[in-house]
């Protein structure tokens, strides 16, 4: 499960975790320690799932902060008590596997190439626009440059890779269907008198 929280003492502590979701066992690990990995992978799967990822220059590092994850053996549900509580500091839980992960690992590797094709070649334009503006500066002559059909390389290149990068983004939106945490109804009902506040648990 995925958090970002400005104050560690946000994260919901074992009596909210059991009621809400039934969770009695786990422990908080932050984001930039040891197991880091983990999250990075889920992470640029998010982003390269996002409906805005071609309409900008890839980055290989994750733009999505996060503080903290915890690490438990158990399956969870999300209910909407859960997510009206927690719905902005809670990106959602995965359960996998390190099979799971590794197939992730290579579909985002996957994608990675493909962005890598189709960016490169989407900014030939603004190549062959500043060596233009460079030779002009320069008083050089190139007939080639200066006289290159921008144009007609827009109209070659629109939408180069495009076709291949929706391939493996519904591989991944498969992926993420299959192992993201699924909604039920919650069993719990809260009462007046009872406050969801209990013991520290150690991150």
């Amino acid at each position: 499960m995925i958090w970002n929280v400005e104050d560690e003492k946000a994260l919901p502590k074992i009596k909210i975790m059991t009621r809400l979701l039934n969770l009695k066992t786990f422990t908080y690990y932050k984001s930039d320690g040891r197991h880091t990995d983990y999250i990075r992978v889920l992470l640029r799967m998010r982003e390269a799932r996002s409906p805005e990822a071609l309409a900008k220059r890839w980055n290989y590092w994750s733009s999505t902060r996060t503080s903290h994850f915890l690490f438990t053996e158990q399956e969870l549900e999300n209910n909407s008590f859960f997510q009206l509580k927690y719905m902005t500091s809670c990106l959602g839980s995965y359960f996998v596997d390190e099979a799971n992960l590794q197939e992730l690992n290579q579909l985002n590797h996957y994608y990675d190439r493909l962005r890598s094709i189709a960016d490169l070649v989407s900014g030939w334009p603004e190549v062959i626009a500043s060596d233009q503006e460079r030779l002009k500066k320069e008083g050089a002559v190139d007939t080639v440059i200066n006289n290159f059909d921008t144009p007609g390389l827009l109209k070659l290149i629109d939408g180069y890779g495009h076709e291949a990068i929706r391939d493996v983004v519904s591989k991944l939106d498969a992926w993420h269907t299959k192992h993201f945490w699924k909604n039920k109804e919650s069993t719990w009902v809260p009462e007046d008198s009872e406050h969801l506040e209990e013991e520290e648990i150690t991150t």
